[in-house]
This record gives C-alpha cells, sequence and structure tokens, in this order.
C-alpha cells in the first residue's frame, strides 16, 4: 500500500479516535456519502442504507429544520466557501442528540455548485435541550471563526470543539519553572484516582516510554523554534501497561519575545493505535492473500471532470499478477488512459457505475487496444469514486471457444453435405450428435437419441449383435463396426455399415466416439448377384467336365492301346477341376499357390514325405492359379514315371519366391532319382507348359534335364488378386 494511502487511512482512524464525521451532498445526482462515525452519530446501523437528502432532513428535530433548510438555501444562494451550524437531530433510536457541522462548497469548472463535503461533531447537551436559534456563548465564538478557517485552522477548531465534548485535556509547560500544569481529565489519563493540578517535568519524564522520550524533547525543541508541537508517545500507568497519548502545542512568547510557556492539548490515541496495528496486520494479510491468489487485484478511484463526469480512473493498488495478467507495467498512481491511451470507452464507463455509482459488477469484455479479453468483478469501496476488482486474461480460453465454434460449424457443415449418417457419442456411449442425413434416412429428427429411441430403427434380428459389439467397444475401446439394416421413412430397411472409432486424449482418454452409417443396400444387391453367378458358373464347370471325362471315356474306352493316353488325359483333367475347386471356394476371386500344388501333387498319387514345398502364403488370381496348376501336375506325372518320384529313395523339393517387379519364381528341383538322359525332342507335356504360360501369364519355362535330377523355372506375372467380399445375407426384412 503507498504512503498516501496509508496517511489517508491513519488520518481516517485519528478522526475515529475524535468522533469526527465526514459527509458529502452531490448535488447533480442529490445524494449522500456517510463515513462510518457519520453513521454512528446519527444512530444509523453500518450496514443501513445510504441516506437520501430528505431522509437527512426528516432526521433534523422539526425546531431546527426551518432555519437550517432557510441557512442551507443561503449558503448556496450566495455561494458562500464555508458555513457552520449547530442543530439538533432525533436519531433511529428516537433520542436527541447535537451536532456541530462544518461545509465547503464545492464548485464546477463553470462556476457552478455541484456538491459540498463536511464535517461533523457531536457536541455534549441533555436530551430535550430548548431550540436555540443559535449556539452557546463560547460555541458561538468558534462557529463564527470557522466560517473563514483554512484547513489547518479549521482542524484546531474541530479539536477545540471536541476538547469542550470532554474528549481530551489541556496542558501547559511552564518553562521557567519547568512544571507541567494538566486540566481535570489528566488523572484518567494517568490512570490513578487522583493527580496534582501541577507536577515537575522531570516527574512526568519518568512516566513516559524510555523509546519515546527522544521524540518528545525534539517536539519541544521543535516548539521553541516557533513550529508547531506534534508528538505521540506512550505513558506508563501507575497499575502497569501503557497508553497512548498525543500531544499537540505551541509556544507562547513574553513581552520580550522570549519563549514563557508551551500550551496544548493531549488526548488519548490508545485505540487509534491499537486500531493501526490491527490495520498493518491487516494490510499485510491482505497483501499475503492476493499476492498468492492466480487473479490479478487491483484498487481504482474514478477521475472525474469539472462537472464529475468520469474521463478516467487511475490504479492505486496491484497484486503481482497485474502485470502479467494485463501486459501493464509499474501502474501504481497512473490512469488507465496513461498506460493505454486508445482504450475503449466502455471501460471507463463500466466502472463508473461502480465507484460512482455504487453498483457491483461481473462481467466480461475485449479490449482490442489491449488485444485481451478479461473476466472481471468489481464492487465498490466506502471511498467515494474508489472500487476493487479481482480479474482474469481469458483471452486464450475465448480464443479456444471461437476456435471450437469455428470447428464445430466447420463440422456441421462437413457432415451436413456427406451422403453418410454421421453421428458421436459420449465415453459411457449415450449419443449426443446426429447429422441432418439421419433425418433425411429416417424420417426421424436429428437431435441425440437415447437407446431405445437409436434402436427402434434397427432390425429386430440386428440387435441384440449390435448391442454385443457396442458394449465391447466401450469395454475395450476398440474400433466398432457392423453390418446392419435400418428402418428407412418409407418403412423398409435397407443394410448399412456402421463403423465408430474412439477420440482420445494425449493421455489415451476416450473422450468420445466418431461414428457414421454407410448405406452398402446396393452393394449387398450385387454381392448377392455375383454369388448366384459364381454359383452357377461353378456347377457348369463341374458339367463341363463330367461331360469331357465322359465322352473320353466312351471314345477310348475300347481301344486298348490308347490307355495310356487316356490316363494321361484323365490326369489333366483333376488337375483342371482340383484348381477350379480352389477357386471356387474363393469366390472365384483368387486360390492359394500351397494348396493348388498340394492338391496337383496329390492327384497323381506322390508320396506326400516325397515332395517339400518351401514359400510364401501366396494367393493367385484365376488366370494364373489354372495354369500352374496344369504346370505342376505334367512336372509331378513326369516324375512318377521316369524322375526322382518314381524310385523309393527320391525327393522333389519345390520352392517359391515373390519377385520386386511383381512376379513369381517357381523352382522345381528333383533328387536322388534314376540318373536322367535329356529327351531327344520335347513332348506333349512340355509343350502345353510352355504355351499355356507364355499365353495367359506371360510365363516363361526352363526345362534343364540335368543328369542328377530334373529342375524346371517357372517365371510368372503376379497380377493383384481381387479380396472377396462376404457373403451377403438375406435381404428380406
Amino acid at each position: 500500500m503507498d504512503e498516501g494511502r496509508v496517511q489517508e487511512r491513519l488520518r481516517d482512524l485519528g478522526e475515529a479516535e475524535l468522533g469526527l464525521g465526514r459527509w458529502r451532498w452531490d448535488l447533480r445526482r442529490q445524494s449522500l456519502t456517510w463515513s462510518a462515525e457519520q453513521r454512528e452519530i446519527y444512530g444509523l446501523a453500518p450496514d443501513a442504507p445510504e441516506p437520501g437528502v430528505l431522509q437527512f432532513f426528516q432526521m433534523i428535530h422539526p425546531e431546527d429544520r426551518d432555519r437550517l433548510f432557510a441557512a442551507v438555501g443561503e449558503f448556496l444562494t450566495h455561494r458562500k466557501t464555508r458555513q457552520s451550524h449547530s442543530f439538533r437531530i432525533i436519531r433511529a433510536d428516537g433520542s436527541i442528540g447535537r451536532v456541530l457541522s462544518h461545509g465547503r462548497l464545492i464548485l464546477g469548472a463553470d462556476g457552478a455548485a455541484i456538491g459540498i463535503t463536511g464535517i461533523d461533531v457531536e457536541l455534549p447537551g441533555a436530551e430535550g435541550d430548548e431550540a436555540a436559534g443559535d449556539l452557546e456563548p463560547a460555541q458561538v465564538h468558534v462557529s463564527t471563526r470557522l466560517a473563514g478557517l483554512t484547513t489547518r485552522d479549521e482542524q484546531d477548531a474541530l479539536l477545540r470543539v471536541a476538547l469542550g465534548a470532554g474528549r481530551m485535556t489541556v496542558w501547559q509547560l511552564d518553562l521557567v519553572r519547568r512544571v507541567v500544569q494538566l486540566g481535570g481529565d489528566a488523572a484518567r489519563l494517568f490512570g490513578v484516582q487522583n493527580l496534582p493540578r501541577e507536577i515537575p517535568a522531570a516527574l512526568f519524564e519518568t512516566r513516559v516510554d524510555a523509546a519515546d522520550l527522544p521524540a518528545l524533547r525534539n517536539a519541544e525543541a521543535a516548539a521553541l523554534r516557533g513550529e508547531p508541537m506534534q508528538v505521540e508517545l506512550r505513558l506508563t500507568l501507575a497499575g502497569g501497561g501503557h497508553r497512548w497519548l498525543r500531544l499537540v502545542g505551541e509556544t507562547q512568547r513574553d513581552r520580550d519575545g522570549q519563549p514563557e510557556r508551551i500550551v496544548g492539548v493531549a488526548y488519548d490515541i490508545s485505540a487509534r493505535k491499537r486500531a493501526e496495528a490491527q490495520l498493518c496486520e491487516s494490510e499485510e494479510h491482505y497483501r499475503d492473500v492476493f499476492s498468492a491468489i492466480d487473479e490479478g487485484f487491483c484498487i481504482c478511484e474514478m477521475v472525474t471532470d469539472a462537472a464529475g463526469e468520469p474521463i478516467d480512473y487511475r490504479f492505486l493498488e496491484a497484486n503481482p499478477l497485474f502485470e502479467s495478467m494485463t501486459g501493464l507495467s509499474n501502474p501504481m498512481g497512473r490512469t488507465a488512459l496513461e498506460l493505454v491511451p486508445d482504450l475503449e470507452r466502455h471501460w471507463i464507463e463500466t466502472y463508473a457505475r461502480v465507484g460512482l455509482g455504487r453498483e457491483t459488477l461481473r462481467f466480461e469484455l475485449p479490449s482490442d487496444a489491449m488485444g485481451r479479453w478479461f473476466n472481471v468483478f468489481a464492487t465498490p469501496l466506502s471511498a467515494h469514486g474508489r472500487f476493487a476488482m479481482v480479474f482474469k486474461d481469458v483471452t486464450e480460453r475465448r480464443r479456444s471457444e471461437e476456435a471450437l465454434r469455428e470447428s464445430e460449424a466447420m463440422f456441421r457443415t462437413v457432415t451436413s453435405t456427406m451422403p453418410q449418417i454421421v453421428w458421436s457419442a459420449q465415453p459411457g456411449g449415450q449419443v449426443d450428435f446426429l447429422n441432418q442425413r439421419w433425418t433425411d434416412v429416417t424420417g426421424a429428427p436429428a437431435r441425440p437419441a437415447d437407446g431405445e429411441g437409436w434402436h427402434a430403427f434397427f432390425h429386430p434380428d440386428d440387435r441384440a449383435e449390435m448391442d454385443l459389439r457396442w458394449k465391447q467397444a466401450l469395454a475395450t475401446g476398440e474400433p466398432y463396426e457392423i453390418e446392419h439394416r435400418l428402418r428407412h421413412r418409407d418403412g423398409c430397411y435397407r443394410w448399412m455399415l456402421g463403423r465408430a472409432l474412439p477420440v482420445r486424449d494425449a493421455e489415451g482418454r476416450i473422450l468420445r466416439w466418431m461414428g457414421s452409417c454407410t448405406d452398402i443396400h446396393d452393394m449387398k444387391l450385387a454381392q448377392q448377384r455375383r454369388q448366384l453367378l459364381l454359383e452357377e458358373m461353378d456347377h457348369r464347370v463341374k458339367n463341363i467336365l463330367a461331360l469331357v471325362q465322359a465322352v473320353a471315356r466312351q471314345s477310348f474306352g475300347g481301344i486298348p492301346e490308347a490307355a495310356k493316353a487316356r490316363d494321361a488325359f484323365y490326369g489333366r483333367l483333376q488337375a483342371l477341376a482340383g484348381a477350379y475347386s480352389h477357386l471356387r471356394h474363393e469366390s472365384w476371386a483368387q486360390a492359394s499357390l500351397r494348396q493348388i500344388i498340394g492338391t496337383s501333387v496329390a492327384g497323381c498319387g506322390a508320396k506326400a514325405e516325397a515332395v517339400t514345398l518351401d514359400g510364401p502364403d501366396v494367393m493367385l488370381p484365376p488366370r494364373s492359379a489354372v495354369p500352374l496348376s496344369m504346370a505342376v501336375h505334367e512336372l509331378c506325372t513326369n516324375a512318377m514315371k521316369y524322375g526322382a518320384l518314381s524310385a523309393r529313395e527320391g525327393r522333389v523339393t519345390i520352392r517359391w519366391t515373390q519377385l520386386p517387379d511383381a512376379r513369381l519364381h517357381l523352382v522345381w528341383a528333383e533328387a536322388d532319382g534314376p540318373h536322367v538322359v535329356p529327351p531327344s525332342r520335347a513332348g506333349f507335356g512340355v509343350r502345353m507348359i510352355e504355351t499355356v504360360l507364355a499365353a495367359e501369364v506371360a510365363g516363361t519355362v526352363k526345362l534343364d534335364f540335368r543328369p542328377e535330377g530334373v529342375r524346371c523355372d517357372i517365371e510368372i506375372a503376379m497380377p493383384a488378386p481381387e479380396v472377396p467380399s462376404a457373403g451377403a445375407p438375406p435381404l428380406s426384412a
């Protein structure tokens, strides 16, 4: 707290000690502002509403009211600078008191009266005193002098009134005899029953706390130099303990101008000192509290022009967070417009409602000049025009909120244009958003649906499986996916693909689920038609192969010398049928290379332990599967007749690898069979392998009739196989 603020608070404490009440009358607003001491003089509770002008005049004794009203009218009409009046008041509890009131006129820049400010002091007098148009003789003298006094003289005069009211005692120090003469209330100040009217100065000094003696002697020396004497000291009481006194005096001189005595007053300021200590403790506690809070805090006062209109506000105090919250350095004693020249007018108008209008406000406003948003709580203080505020810089929050609003608007715009139903759910599974497509499809409002409302649109046969998978997804956090039927606005069910993924924060916690429902009904119909065609083709292929085999049997069955050719033909038909069988199981989209080789080898009657398969899992498209199956069949048949598989210890290794250029390299290698003699010419099987592979899959075949065993290198193109779709469930509802 700055020095000026401390001095002002201590001055208020001093006035409270003397029972001086401060007041202000705003002539423009016709409102009164009273200090706590003024309220006490008039018998008002501390928390009672501020009295209005009419209420104030009603509190004046009826016999004095007209006189005071006329005096105030004359005061304003003739624009007297100062005026004092004594009158009786009727307190809130009905008791009657007497006050001496001194007021000073406040003029605006145009010379018009805009207010009166003053001080009241309660005068002694029994309840029910007769009305008097004037004061008692001694008080009339004081009242007359008050009208033309300076501020300092005014304070001295009011102290004299307080002295007459029994609030202090007088004293004088005889500088020649070094004795102190005391007034009638001195015994109380010293804490004794009786005290001589005159005591040696040295004896008085023995009752002064040793720590305060230098200040007392310095004050006396100042008085001898012609300066006012003012000192505060602790007096040791007879029964123990201390009492704080304030001594105020001035030097009187003899005819020769030599100091003769110091005359003054002493009053007990112990209560004020206790209040000061409590104030310091409170201020320290207040400072600690507001230094520790995580919000900005400051005390301000409104700055007005000559007409009393608000034009700025000044910062009186601020906590450490003020600077970081506002970006303003060293604000104490400076005004808002000094710190931010382009500050918007609405800040001054808003705080004027608090400091001048006595409103308590909570609001959130931006300052373009400061480039920040502030959340503010502002409340008026007891001093007119002053207010305190607690505030936070909420710029980042507001930016985040704005970004969120823009993001939500963009999200809703995007989702409203999507052909899919888009939805979101809370971590517990409650659906809290549906896009417009939901209404377009179902005819139901696009608002969050509870469990029953959501389920009502799903096919009864699908609900149990949907519930099971959704609960599993919620429990595990794994993606949710299911095909289900949804009732459309025309009452028909259509197949949908439902999917949802969890949205997680940085720690992996699920914030919400985002999902979609895609119409796959037409795709389901296409799958069904495709499946029917595949089944029909499979049936026809089987019939054709059976028919060809029957024709061959009828054609060559009665010709003994054609038996070998017939058996070879049957073997080739079986290899072809085996390849078709594998393709049929994969919906004619692809077939496993390992299974094709295994079926072809087994169809030749070779022992499984004599053949080793080595290679990765490779899926072949139909265009590659059939000719490769025929090639393996021909190699295996030849090995069974003439090669390694014709011998007991013979073996065959079939190894394949995928090449980088989307080709497949397969090696057939025989070992431990009969000695191989290269044929004089290529047989039908070799010619068929080379022809079919070259024509169908751009393949190459290289046969090497090595003495230790035949080796065949086959290389074919590997077009990507089509991934089959799952079989379509029934479309009926």
